[in-house]
């Protein structure tokens, strides 16, 4: 791969299921070794685009503290309704 050519590896809408869309994160491989991710918010939100790169090999890294987050998210998320039902129960 030639020095500064990169390949998109892949590409989605943030957002957009319950609110308006809000960026657009882009990934490319940048070499055989490094991985650039874009977070595009400029056209989307008017906030400044966030650009990283990190070794190609810690993406799994990333994707399993994401994964460990969004479980926590949706933990928390149940106990809530949870409480929010048995308040409501209880109410009536």
């Amino acid at each position: 791969m030639k020095s500064g050519k990169e390949v998109p590896l892949a590409r989605g809408l943030l957002g957009g299921e319950v609110s308006s869309i809000y960026g657009q994160l882009e990934v490319f491989l940048t070499n055989f070794h490094n991985t650039k991710i874009i977070i595009k918010r400029k056209p989307y939100i008017g906030k400044s685009d966030i650009k990283f790169s990190v070794p190609a090999n810690s993406l799994q890294s990333m994707i399993d503290i994401l994964c460990e987050a969004k479980e926590k998210l949706d933990a928390l998320w149940l106990s809530n309704m949870a409480t929010q039902e048995l308040k409501t129960i209880r109410a009536t």
